[in-house]
């Protein structure tokens, strides 16, 4: 589903793959919801996804440096302990299958932690005028500690911001 502009897709025993569809009407006090433009997905690499991913609260500048002297500077869009999304406003030639040096820093707990490791494009989603870079990165023990940390205040507060919100909601 398509609300937004965000994308939803729907998936159960009945359909035999993924489905992407756009919401025409949506009603939040009855849980109802129209659909249209349904379309299959063939490729659906967020199923291969293994731990929690969560939005960062602030913008988060990331660098991804190739193995030809490409980067490409951005902001992080997404964030797991295997995973990562980037959305840049250029692509200087990188590729899904390219291999990266991926660096950025995450602040939590009233400190700077740096994160530098390796990565892999697995997705590149063209927009019309910006890249998102679907990584897999392969954290030491270090940084994925920092990202593990990180995650976990950031679920912390991502669920207190949707209780808040949901006692808006009840009657």
């Amino acid at each position: 589903m398509k609300l937004k502009g965000k994308a939803h897709l729907i998936q159960n025993e009945y359909l035999p793959r993924h489905v992407k569809a756009d919401v025409v009407y949506s009603n939040f006090y009855d849980h109802t919801v129209t659909l249209s433009d349904f379309v299959y997905l063939l490729n659906m690499p967020a199923i291969k996804r293994e731990f929690v991913r969560i939005y960062p609260d602030l913008f988060v500048n990331v660098t991804l440096l190739g193995h030809e002297s490409e980067q490409i500077t951005g902001n992080l869009y997404d964030l797991s302990q295997n995973g990562m999304g980037l959305i840049s406003s250029y692509n200087p030639g990188f590729y899904i299958g390219a291999k990266v040096i991926v660096s950025f820093s995450l602040g939590y707990a009233g400190a700077e932690h740096e994160i530098r490791t390796s990565g892999e494009i697995v997705n590149i989603l063209d927009y019309e005028n910006a890249y998102r870079y679907c990584l897999k990165i392969f954290p030491n023990e270090e940084n994925l500690v920092d990202i593990m940390a990180y995650i976990s205040q950031r679920k912390q507060d991502i669920i207190a911001t949707l209780q808040a919100e949901l006692k808006e909601y009840q009657f």
